[in-house]
């Protein structure tokens, strides 16, 4: 039986975003595995799914080397929007490749920000100017990176001289019409996110495609123990994603913040996963009513929650979505699908953002009142939650959308 390779950014959280599309193939009866780096074999496995070793990061023509393409076993390539390599290398070979997105969709629209914008657009002629602006900035900084390389360093960027390497026509397929890196013209791409969560657009671009949700039910997570939450007491949950650290380094003093709101509000419970990098010791006298883990199985947590605080990652808040949960939402990294995504779930009332840095206990609890407190935000998200369930009954459909492809 031939492969569905799937070839995604080699992180925990675009891994996660693609695992319910990679359910629905197997269900079928497809040959699924992922390439990925030896520091996630174990984490693919344990979701069921067969780990190729290739450090494709490090070495993009490792991939070149694993047994399913030199034994010209495989069926297609389902490859990250970021994984320009590996659409590069495999160009040359006969088999179908697809492109999924992990966030909302690159492409420039008109009205519509770049994904990593805090723009919220409006019907404005001010909105319209903004966003042209914005647009117009990013697209100027991306020519000067690549022209001031090429003029002090003399050198291609690297995709480019992958291309010429491999005979990839690199200008013929590949669109620089994007908000994040490129993107290619002569693959099919399915972004893995609810149009009825983006921004209104009036047209798609040619062989775009969006999926719905794509909600990962995860099998290898044990029942999380209660025991120690209280169950007569309203729940909230705060999470701010794998990557804080890295993002807002001083992410700890945050949570110090948060853990004073609940010290003056007994009556509420926090559940607050802090990560691996966060010591307990760190966070100062705890309460009883705070709970602190380093992890947690999320789609076990939300459904008793009545808000999470996120930081607005992609996976997070089609989650919460999914289980009707308001959010609060801080957004972290300045160049991610972060700052997008509060955008959206503020432009549909389904919950508030704010600023962490410029945070403080006193604006923490009014921002998490304005959420709980706000009954167009329930109204909104529970109407949004039914959108969410009925894509699931129409799993079939976009399967066998992306099987006409391959």
């Amino acid at each position: 039986m031939h492969y569905i390779l799937f070839i995604i950014h080699p992180a925990k959280g675009p891994l996660n975003s693609t695992f319910r599309l990679a359910a629905l193939f197997q269900q079928r009866g497809g040959k699924v595995a992922y390439v990925v780096p030896d520091t996630l074999k174990d984490f693919i496995c344990r979701q069921g799914f067969e780990a190729i070793v290739a450090d494709i990061a490090g070495d993009p023509e490792s991939l070149l080397r694993i047994s399913p393409l030199r034994n010209n076993h495989v069926r297609c390539a389902i490859l990250d929007a970021d994984q320009l390599s590996a659409g590069i290398l495999l160009y040359r070979y006969a088999f179908s490749k697809i492109v999924v997105n992990t966030t909302c969709l690159s492409d420039k629209a008109p009205g519509i920000p770049p994904f990593f914008s805090s723009i919220i657009p409006s019907r404005s002629w001010y909105s319209r100017l903004r966003i042209a602006l914005t647009w117009h900035i990013w697209f100027t900084k991306k020519w000067w990176r690549t022209r001031m390389g090429k003029l002090l360093h003399n050198y291609d960027p690297y995709h480019e001289a992958l291309a010429k390497k491999y005979n990839f026509p690199f200008r013929e397929c590949m669109s620089f019409d994007r908000a994040w890196l490129i993107g290619f013209r002569n693959y099919p791409e399915f972004i893995l996110y609810p149009p009825e969560l983006d921004f209104p657009r009036k047209v798609l671009p040619p062989d775009k495609y969006f999926t719905g949700p794509l909600i990962y039910h995860p099998t290898e997570d044990a029942p999380f123990d209660w025991s120690r939450i209280p169950a007569d007491k309203p729940l909230v949950y705060c999470a701010l994603g794998t990557l804080a650290h890295v993002y807002y380094p001083d992410y700890i003093s945050f949570f110090r913040k948060l853990i004073a709101v609940f010290r003056e509000q007994p009556d509420v419970s926090l559940l607050l996963s802090v990560g691996e990098h966060c010591r307990e010791e760190e966070l100062g006298d705890i309460p009883d009513n705070v709970h602190v883990y380093t992890k947690v199985p999320q789609m076990q947590i939300l459904p008793r929650c009545r808000m999470m605080i996120t930081h607005g990652g992609s996976n997070s808040i089609k989650e919460c979505i999914y289980h009707g949960v308001p959010m609060l939402i801080y957004p972290l990294g300045e160049m991610t699908d972060q700052h997008g995504n509060a955008a959206r779930i503020v432009y549909h009332r389904l919950g508030v953002r704010a600023n962490i840095r410029k945070s403080s206990s006193c604006s923490i609890k009014n921002d998490m009142a304005a959420v709980l407190m706000n009954k167009d935000i329930r109204k909104n998200i529970s109407g949004m939650r039914t959108v969410f369930h009925a894509y699931e009954q129409q799993s079939d459909i976009l399967a066998d959308q992306m099987e006409s492809f391959m």
